[in-house]
């Protein structure tokens, strides 16, 4: 995430917030599993920050711990089921 206006406590402070746990249950009861490997998801991964604090739900996807890890760790998400490395979801999946 770039800096801006929406990080450090703003960001905490969302993340904490009532309103974004119920917007991530909603999401995990959405896409129902991880949407790039299709195992059990326990993420909600932000697409990007350009709504800010208004995040909106096609901005966010489901994923497993795994699958995030990956996307942090390497800049791109790889599917333990087929094996190759796929680019990052973006909101035009939605």
């Amino acid at each position: 995430m770039s800096g801006g206006k929406w990080a450090g406590e703003k960001y905490g402070t969302w993340m904490r917030s009532g309103e974004w746990r119920r917007l991530r249950e909603w999401i995990l009861q959405r896409d129902e599993c991880c949407r790039v490997c299709g195992g059990p998801a326990q993420v909600v991964h932000h697409l990007c920050y350009c709504a800010g604090a208004k995040t909106r739900p096609q901005h966010l996807t489901a994923l497993c711990q795994e699958c995030h890890t990956s996307f942090h760790e390497r800049g791109e998400l790889a599917c333990r089921k087929c094996g190759p490395t796929v680019r990052a979801l973006d909101q035009r999946d939605y």
